[in-house]
Formats: structure tokens, C-alpha cells, sequence
């Protein structure tokens, strides 16, 4: 009876997941159109989706929450993939952070920060390099790996190759072309985000898989 009842309770959260996603889907467009029709006050649809305005500080704010929830993620077995999920949602946030960073101190400062993180994550995670292994494994076989991997697949895959400027030429009006690229960009990213933070949280709340000894009834 374990099995079907996790089984169960997998399916019910996968579906919460969904839903969740489609309504920040459908609120996210609503809030585009409203923009670009004048009736959300002064805010236009550039203010919602350009750099340094609405769109990017909600990424921002949505990956510094993953990223608190996984560097207060205390659990001893799963720790060192904690330490290495946190440490690449961090080189994602200094990512997001490009502008104001490089406006705020100089040019390329969110590459350094980049790198300084990615480095200090590979050390902190090689301290625990006999663990990482099998816990890599183990986490492969787990629901949250499939949601924060297609989540990963959004922002580096789907949100690059249609946010391309020259097949966007051919698709918009010059003065429509920035606004409908963003909208598609931006908005591919910020389901990433919100893709991977399912992910997080069914990994960090409900990590174990069916199959798993630890699976509560």
C-alpha cells in the first residue's frame, strides 16, 4: 500500500505544480496586455519587461527565495547536493543581477561575482565529493530533478533560441520587435524559474521517491 498511496501523493503535488504554473502563466500575459492597453496606472508594457523593472526584479526575488530555501537545507545525507543546487541557483542570480551590478560598481561585475561563486561552489561541494556521487544518483531518480531539469531546459534552451533578434525580425514590426521578444524571452525565463522552484520544493519537502525505503505512508 505504500507504493500506490506515494504514488498518489506525487501525482496530487505534480498537479498542484501545474496548476500553480498556469495561473503565474495566465496572470503574467493578463499583466502584459493590461500594460500594453495603459490600464495598469503608468506602467507600460517596456516598464513591465525591460531590464531592471517589474519581470526581472520577480525572477529576481523568486531566485533569491530558491536560494534560501536551499542554503538553509540542513539535511545531513543531501547536504553536499544542496550546497550544489544553492551554489547554481546563486550563479543564476548574479546572472539577473548584470545590470544593476555592473551600474552599481563596473563593467562585467556580475561575471566576476559569477565565477567567484561557481569556484567557491565546486570547492565546498569537492569537500564532500565521496557523498555527491551516490546522492547524484539517488536525486536522478527523484520528481524534483525532472521539474528543475525542465526548468533549466526553459531558461537555457527554449528562452535563447526564441529570443533571438534576427528570427524575431522577421516575425514583428521594427517598432513592436523589442517588446514581443522580451515578452516571449522574459517569460520562457521566468517559468524556468518558477519550474525549478517546484522542483525545489518537492525535492527539500518531499524528496523521497516512491520506490524509496524512506517513502512515509
Amino acid at each position: 500500500m505504500k507504493g500506490p498511496s506515494a504514488v498518489g501523493r506525487l501525482a496530487l503535488r505534480l498537479l498542484a505544480y501545474t496548476i500553480l504554473q498556469g495561473t503565474i502563466l495566465l496572470g503574467y500575459a493578463a499583466a502584459a496586455q493590461a500594460a500594453g492597453e495603459r490600464r495598469l496606472g503608468g506602467l507600460t508594457l517596456a516598464g513591465l519587461l525591460r531590464e531592471n523593472r517589474w519581470l526581472e526584479w520577480a525572477q529576481i526575488a523568486l531566485l533569491a527565495a530558491i536560494s534560501a530555501a536551499l542554503l538553509t537545507w540542513r539535511t545531513g545525507p543531501r547536504r553536499p547536493l544542496a550546497r550544489l543546487l544553492a551554489g547554481a541557483a546563486l550563479v543564476a542570480l548574479a546572472r539577473e543581477l548584470d545590470s544593476l551590478l555592473e551600474g552599481a560598481l563596473f563593467e562585467h561585475a556580475h561575471s566576476v561575482l559569477m565565477a567567484i561563486v561557481g569556484l567557491a561552489t565546486i570547492v565546498v561541494v569537492w569537500r564532500d565529493r565521496a557523498r555527491i556521487a551516490p546522492e547524484l544518483a539517488a536525486f536522478v531518480g527523484r520528481a524534483g530533478f525532472y521539474l528543475m531539469g525542465f526548468g533549466a531546459t526553459l531558461l537555457i534552451v527554449y528562452a535563447q533560441v526564441l529570443g533571438q533578434r534576427d528570427l524575431w525580425r522577421l516575425l514583428a514590426e521594427e517598432d513592436l520587435l523589442s517588446e514581443a521578444k522580451r515578452f516571449v524571452e522574459e517569460g520562457l525565463e521566468f517559468m524556468g524559474y518558477v519550474l525549478i522552484g517546484c522542483g525545489v520544493v518537492e525535492e527539500r519537502w518531499f524528496g523521497s521517491a516512491p520506490s524509496e525505503p524512506s517513502a512515509r505512508p
